[in-house]
């Protein structure tokens, strides 16, 4: 062991009470001399990711209320829950979430609108099984359409 320092992690509250847990993180001198890191840090993979404030399950919680309400809204969710996230913890939240896996589409619809009245149409392709956006096609634009 070389040294070791403390880590402060929020948690989810306990009895309306929040929680904040003291966490001593040991520090190891690496034995191998072919090793690139001389230092390593002890990994609580199942509590925290490496850098983070929060605790996973916390992270998760605020990820679905960002996912749910995001901004203001969701920051009053969390104070309502006990826990102090603001605005941009939970919007930063969001985004640093990986993008949904979607498959190809087996049904395709097909319908058309307008931003605003008297401006050109645009065509929408959406799936027709889970009625979420495929596609939006510029200036109504149905010649890929009419080809198949």
């Amino acid at each position: 062991m070389h040294d070791c320092y403390q880590r402060r992690l929020k948690d989810l509250p306990l009895g309306e009470q929040s929680v904040v847990i003291l966490l001593t993180v040991r520090r190891f001198i690496s034995g191998t001399a072919d090793c690139r890191r001389r230092t390593f840090a002890e990994p609580f993979t199942q509590l925290t990711a490496p850098c983070a404030r929060f605790t996973t399950r916390l992270n998760h919680v605020l990820e679905r209320a960002g996912l749910a309400l995001a901004g203001q809204a969701g920051a009053r969710l969390a104070a309502q829950l006990g826990v102090g996230a603001g605005r941009m913890s939970l919007s930063r939240g969001v985004l640093t979430l990986p993008d949904p896996q979607f498959s190809p589409p087996r049904l395709l619809g097909v319908d058309a609108f307008t931003t605003r009245r008297g401006q050109t149409n645009s065509t929408v392709l959406t799936c027709g099984e889970s009625h979420r956006v495929v596609d939006v096609l510029p200036r109504g634009e149905a010649g890929p359409l009419a080809g198949g």
